[in-house]
């Protein structure tokens, strides 16, 4: 029988100032996130749109594009950044150990 792997947590923060600063720093990188998801979805518009591109380039660009996306999506949410189910950035995560999500 496997042991069960103990789960990670994000040290808990007793100090009100210091749990706003991890928030502010969370906050900042979920940004970060969201622009650079944003710009994903305008470099695929433009791909789709560009008519100097044939259908293979287009699939090939669309593929680089795609993998960049769950790279970005993977690094994100194996993060202590926010709860993967809810979003919540204020609270105390806990990493599952089989997924590598980070839950509240």
């Amino acid at each position: 029988m496997k042991s069960e792997e103990p789960r990670k947590k994000v040290r808990e923060l007793k100090d009100l100032k210091l749990r706003r600063i991890r928030y502010e720093l969370r906050t900042l990188i979920f940004l970060e996130y969201e622009k650079r998801k944003k710009d994903f979805y305008k470099r695929l518009g433009d791909i789709k749109r560009d008519t100097s591109l044939s259908y293979d380039e287009k699939k090939e660009s669309e593929k680089k594009l795609r993998k960049d996306k769950e790279r970005l999506w993977l690094s994100y949410h194996r993060r202590p950044i926010c709860c993967w189910f809810c979003g919540n950035r204020m609270e105390e995560l806990i990493q599952d150990p089989d997924s590598l999500f980070w839950f509240c």
